[in-house]
């Protein structure tokens, strides 16, 4: 049975102080989109793993699930197994 509870500690829910830069962890690096919801025909870049990305805010999906907005406008996955943040 999948819990929602579980999810809290694998998404970023809040930028912490001044930490705006994000760093590509996974190995296949990740995508950008347009829209929170992550549809196919939004998809706009593809990063690869160790380039930084400068983030401008966090912006909620549901209760559980959160975006980060980058300077550009476009989102991208808080899951902290896929990005860090850093300085």
């Amino acid at each position: 049975m999948f819990h929602s509870l579980n999810l809290l500690g694998t998404y970023q829910q809040t930028l912490n102080g001044k930490k705006h830069t994000v760093k590509i962890l996974n190995k296949g690096g990740i995508n950008s989109y347009t829209g929170l919801h992550f549809n196919q025909k939004d998809c706009t870049k593809h990063y690869k793993v160790n380039q930084k990305l400068r983030v401008k805010s966090v912006k909620h999906l549901n209760r559980d699930i959160t975006r980060y907005q980058l300077a550009n406008g476009h989102f991208i996955t808080t899951n902290k197994h896929f990005v860090r943040l850093i300085k």
